[in-house]
């Protein structure tokens, strides 16, 4: 509401505030800030001055191409010129390309057929492909939104099949009072297993979004694109690839899509590298639309919502990355008539701005960003500095004409001589000129004080201030008393009101714990308690709280302070905390000062048996000695296994200079056992963006199967990921060759979280031969100032190391040593809950020499020499066959003769056939899917009947001696034998499965005729009808004597089993709880297999939910950085 709708002052403005109304014209005219700026009173008065051939370019989260108001400028021209994204979250990899089938269909990079629109010009035939998930482009609200109105719509289908499901449960019952037939037992099962299966579907619903495909061509005269969107909308007809109106870049036709009816979410489309990225662009918050409007804004129906300049043309430049979230800046405000009529006056004014450099005497290094004493030592005297001012002419300014003959004199003016003295004149030439000035704070009161010196030219003394020097000081208070509190009583707060108090922190000063007592007030109020240290050559030490007071009350805080350096703490009301209540808020706050110095900022303990002597001091008062220290964190090392430096593309990542952006990407690969958190750091990067030499620094990690769990930049986030194998790729940018060359074996560190279980809580001693002897433990002593203690940190014992501890890796946690007044016993067994905690850390060493594998090396052999000769040439050649490929006919065939030669000099030998079986698994060329099915079936046969399957069962009916070395070798021999029987086992019924599927017929009518019995201890029994048996079913008898056939290695087995007996719901779950057991990647043939089971249900909602994750789990490609 515009400020002069109000009266002035006293009785008068009740009365003015109780009889003015909001009107549609004040409201509108309230909305944008022009009377304040006097922007409506210039516009008036020069009409043409609207911003016409003004070209803005707006760096925020992107404008809207069609937002209302930013579709035309005052004087009809186009509002928008381009809109780009510069941050590639946007991208989509196209560099695929296909042609059309003879219908006119090309194949997406989704899988999808697609349909091309035959009126589309394409000279060269070739079509781009990629795809992307939709949500990938949305902000966090509308896919909040989506998800909602699409998680509606599957609950309904998911409740109608529960429904059916519960209805053929029921039914079933009915029919089968008593159920005690195994069969009949197995149908129940099955049908309540779909029940529960539906159940759980519910609960872990998590929609990923739909998928969306992208098609790229060159016309002849430009490229274009095209989506395919039928996956988002609710009509089958809408979204189609030929139904598109294709896109060309932004720039040249100024025209954008909008994805869907659903989302209405508007975009544009822009191609670059040759058709080999389309970049989608959207925007990843309303900010930079809402700060166009404010700009340009032209709305020819009401003048009322215009922006300041209107007829101003835009460039959308998008900074804020989709992926990592988006960044705001700040407005400012100024006087627009006077601006212009300054402008008018500076006509014949050199264009000229000046730098200024300023260095306190005595010191190099220049600051140029004003004079700043925050400092106690700083205040208590006065200090001289150098100014060096330099004006800058813009780059094609002519030496004769505006350089050397350009000189200024300018009268320096100080706003408190008493403060800052200076000068009264300088005489200023091209090449700039010094001169020394004193800031003396010693008569200043405590607080907060600014200054500023400023130069005036003499001769136009109407261009104001050509430059200004700030001068700010805080004179902090000093704490004399001891023990060291500070108090301030009864401060009155109102809505809004902020009080700063700056403190010297005493020296020996490591927390403070501080007490927050309210009264005064009827309705709940709301503090916002700050707190910043500045310390050379680091961020600023800051601690933030906020405290809400439904009555009256007292609250304690604690946190850490440094010692020596001034403090600033801000207590602020909430500005609309209390705002309709008449009463003010009283606050009384107590800080006091604790400490204990110690001669280790941070401890490392190097892996060794000896302890860490600490020395512990306590400098302001008595204090109690109470150390605690834990390792809870776990820090590995790696190197990148492989570099890639390559330009970037021309179109996108080229200087106006000429220089031309690269791209360093480091690919580093780690291995989780199980799930953890992990948090990967680069220290020569990480936290760093104005003041790093490199532009961009990007990581991703994904799995195996290329699905991208986690992404970041320079401030890291720790990401749960599930155990197994993970690639991180890590990309960095610049211009110069040899920077990035130097970072090719850059060193990245993934830190993770130990389970709770694994965290190690460190012992103190009182003597440094305490962790070794096992006494003088030490618990807690009271330190008297001026007298030190010392103490000792013991290291972990080596059996309370975790498993996942390689040598070179590190332990990280925290120590303390004081204790809070007011908290219980959780800062004992936690340091990090302790406000002055520091940083711990211990190397973990070599592992110790496993004795059973020395003993085992040196233990006497009973085989003769030549015996052993045979065996190593055996298993020599083994390995020789092990390494052969099979990537064309000829190396098959060199395989498959060398193969042949072995089975007839080894006929029975169990592990070579179990390697002639593993090598034709590993095949991928061949032709006939049926006929390499039946070559396993034959190999696996082999296996099985190498295998003594009694001598191996009564093997494992007995229990072996652990302590006799030669039985444990046996066990090692007889556990591998199984396992090879097993997988023989296990690689037929997949076979079996397999050929049963092509076919279409009974396993058995195919294999009978050389199918052998996996079981020789008996006939193989006959059906009534004299039909062979099922040979699938007999070998998963089989199978199931050796091992847990719903184990994740072999459950595959069950799930086929359940399925071709009809039991789909027992097979879907069996599936499903085998892919959660798995600790690596997920498998893709079991999702596959899955789907499939979900199609032959008939649950088509569970089906396409399935398909679309499968474009998470399992994508074409890495995304594009």
């Amino acid at each position: 509401m515009p400020c002069s709708s109000f009266g002035d002052s006293g009785s008068d403005e009740n009365g003015r505030l109780r009889s003015f109304k909001l009107t549609e014209s004040t409201f509108l005219a309230s909305l944008m800030p022009k009377k304040e700026i006097a922007a409506d009173c210039f516009i008036e008065a020069h009409p043409e001055y609207d911003g016409r051939g003004v070209l803005i370019a707006i760096f925020d989260s992107g404008v809207d191409p069609a937002a209302a108001g930013l579709q035309v400028t005052s004087d009809g021209k186009p509002k928008i010129l381009d809109v780009l994204d510069c941050t590639g979250s946007g991208d989509v990899d196209t560099s695929k390309v296909v042609k059309t089938d003879a219908d006119g269909c090309i194949r997406g990079a989704s899988g999808t057929t697609l349909v091309v629109n035959s009126s589309w010009k394409n000279p060269s035939g070739e079509w781009h492909v990629g795809y992307k998930l939709v949500y990938e482009l949305f902000t966090d609200t509308l896919t909040s939104r989506l998800k909602k109105e699409r998680k509606k719509k599957w609950d309904e289908k998911n409740q109608e099949e529960i429904a059916k499901a519960v209805k053929h449960l029921d039914e079933f019952d009915q029919k089968h009072t008593k159920v005690e037939d195994t069969n009949l037992k197995r149908a129940r099962k099955d049908l309540q297993n779909r029940i529960d299966i539906l159940r759980k579907q519910a609960e872990s619903f998590d929609d990923k979004g739909p998928v969306i495909d992208a098609v790229v061509w060159h016309d002849g005269e430009a490229w274009r694109a095209a989506l395919d969107t039928q996956s988002i909308e609710d009509d089958l007809d809408s979204g189609k690839l030929a139904n598109f109106i294709p896109l060309t870049n932004f720039r040249a036709e100024r025209k954008f899509g909008v994805f869907s009816k659903l989302d209405a979410c508007s975009f544009v489309a822009n191609v670059y590298d040759e058709g080999k990225i389309l970049s989608i662009v959207t925007d990843c918050s309303p900010h930079g639309t809402h700060v166009a409007g404010i700009a340009t804004a032209f709305h020819p129906k009401e003048p009322l919502l215009n922006g300041i300049a209107p007829g101003a043309q835009l460039i959308s430049c998008k900074i804020g990355d989709t992926r990592l979230g988006s960044m705001e800046t700040g407005t400012g405000l100024m006087q627009v008539d006077k601006a212009h009529e300054y402008i008018q006056k500076s006509r014949d004014v050199p264009i000229v701005w000046y730098q200024m450099k300023i260095n306190q005497s005595g010191k190099s290094t220049p600051i140029s960003r004003g004079i700043y004493l925050r400092e106690a030592s700083a205040c208590q005297q006065s200090t001289e500095w150098t100014v060096q001012i330099e004006p800058k002419f813009h780059e094609d300014a002519s030496n004769l004409e505006e350089l050397v003959p350009f000189e200024e004199c300018i009268e320096l003016h100080s706003s408190e001589k008493a403060v800052v003295r200076a000068p009264e004149y300088l005489l200023l030439t091209y090449n700039g000129r010094s001169f020394n000035i004193v800031v003396d704070p010693t008569n200043l009161s405590e607080g907060l004080h600014y200054f500023e010196l400023y130069g005036v030219d003499c001769k136009a003394p109407w261009r104001g201030p050509l430059f200004r020097i700030p001068v700010t000081i805080t004179k902090p208070m000093a704490v004399v008393n001891r023990p060291p509190v500070v108090s301030f009583s009864r401060m009155p707060f109102q809505p809004g009101q902020i009080e700063r108090k700056y403190i010297e922190v005493p020296l020996g000063a490591s927390w403070v714990e501080a007490t927050i007592q309210t009264s005064g007030f009827d309705t709940p109020r709301r503090f916002f308690v700050d707190a910043v240290q500045i310390c050379p050559l680091q961020r600023p030490k800051k601690w933030e709280s906020v405290i809400t007071f439904s009555s009256p009350a007292a609250k304690s805080f604690a946190f850490a302070v440094v010692g020596g350096q001034t403090m600033e703490l801000a207590i602020a009301q909430f500005w609309s905390s209390g705002i309709g209540s008449q009463k003010i808020t009283v606050v009384e706050i107590e800080v006091v000062f604790h400490g204990i110095n110690i001669n280790k900022e941070e401890v490392v303990l190097d892996g060794s048996e000896a302890p860490t002597r600490i020395d512990a001091e306590a400098i302001l008062a008595s204090e109690k000695l109470s150390p605690a220290a834990l390792l809870n964190k776990i820090r590995n090392p790696y190197r990148p296994i492989e570099s890639k430096l390559s330009a970037l593309a021309t179109d996108r990542d080229k200087l106006p200079s000429g220089k031309q952006i690269l791209t360093l990407t480091l690919i580093y690969k780690f291995k989780l056992e199980d799930a953890a958190e992990v948090k990967p750091q680069i220290p020569l990067l990480n936290n760093r963006i104005y003041d790093t030499k490199f532009e961009s620094q990007f990581y991703m990690i994904s799995d195996t199967n290329n699905r991208v769990y986690a992404v970041g930049d320079a401030y890291p986030n720790a990401s749960k990921l599930p155990g197994g194998e993970y690639n991180l790729q890590l990309c960095l940018r610049h211009d110069s060759m040899q920077y990035l060359e130097k970072l090719k074996q850059l060193v990245l560190f993934i830190e993770r979280n130990l389970e709770e279980k694994d965290v190690i809580r460190l012992s103190f001693f009182s003597q440094p031969d305490g962790p070794v002897m096992g006494n003088g433990s030490f618990k807690s002593s009271v330190l008297v100032p001026g007298k030190k203690e010392a103490i000792y940190l013991g290291p972990p014992s080596k059996d309370k190391l975790p498993k996942c501890c390689p040598q070179g890796s590190v332990l990280l946690g925290a120590i303390s040593y004081g204790k809070l007044s007011f908290t219980g016993r959780e800062g004992k067994k936690n340091p990090q809950k302790n406000p002055a905690s520091y940083k711990l850390s211990y190397v973990v060493p070599p592992n110790k020499l496993d004795e059973d594998k020395r003993e085992g090396s040196s233990s006497t052999c009973t085989k003769t020499v030549l015996e052993r000769l045979e065996e190593e040439v055996r298993d020599a050649k083994i390995k020789v066959l092990k390494s052969l490929k099979q990537d064309n006919d000829d190396e098959h065939l060199e395989w498959k003769k060398l193969s042949s030669s072995l089975k007839c000099e080894y006929p029975k030998y169990t592990p070579l056939l179990s390697q002639i079986l593993e090598s034709l698994l590993s095949q991928s060329n061949f032709e006939d899917k049926i006929c390499h099915d039946q070559e396993v079936i034959d190999a696996a046969n082999d296996v099985i009947d190498s295998v003594d399957k009694d001598e191996l069962a009564k093997y494992f009916s007995l229990r072996s001696d652990p302590e006799d070395e030669e039985a444990e070798k046996i066990k090692k021999k007889m556990e591998m034998t199984r396992d090879q029987l097993a997988e023989a086992l296990y690689q037929k019924g997949l076979a079996l499965v397999d050929i049963e599927s092509l076919e279409g017929e009974n396993v058995s009518d195919l294999v009978s005729s050389d199918a052998k019995d996996v079981d020789k201890t008996r006939d193989p029994p006959q059906s009534d009808s004299g039909i062979p048996p099922d040979v699938f079913e007999e070998n998963f008898k089989e199978l199931k004597k050796w091992v847990d056939a719903k184990s994740s290695k072999y459950g595959t087995l069950l799930v086929l089993h359940e399925r071709r007996s009809g039991r789909l719901g027992t097979a879907l779950k069996v599936l499903n709880d085998i892919i959660q057991e798995a600790g690596d990647p997920p498998k893709k043939k079991l999702y596959e297999l899955k789907l499939s089971l979900l199609d032959e249900i008939g649950w088509s909602h569970l089906a396409a939910y399935e398909r679309q994750w499968m474009y998470v789990r399992f994508p074409a490609s890495l995304p594009l950085f």
